[in-house]
């Protein structure tokens, strides 16, 4: 659910709700109420939030995507697309 990842992502980045609200032009109730489910950003405040966590729009709003994580140098990696292959066989060449 988005509000499990606005959560964990907010925590991630060491922010807290004010901090966030104050980022990207809300209130702190606000962005309580989209950790807590109640209620789910639009499409340009969630835009807002995806810069500011260093993810994608997709990564943000997918049921799919559970593994959201930030590598060295800034750069993002796509961990959910390993998580996806768990238990499969797959072929690695470099």
């Amino acid at each position: 659910m988005i509000s499990d990842k606005l959560l964990a992502l907010r925590k991630r980045k060491g922010m807290s709700q004010q901090e966030v609200a104050d980022a990207i032009g809300v209130t702190r109730q606000t962005v309580s109420n989209w950790e807590l489910g109640q209620g789910s950003p639009a499409l340009d405040k969630a835009a807002e939030l995806a810069r500011l966590y260093d993810v994608t729009l997709n990564d943000l709003a997918s049921d799919e995507v559970d593994v959201v994580c930030s590598g060295k140098g800034g750069r993002t990696r796509d961990l959910h697309v390993l998580d996806g292959l768990v238990g499969k066989d797959v072929t690695v060449e470099l």
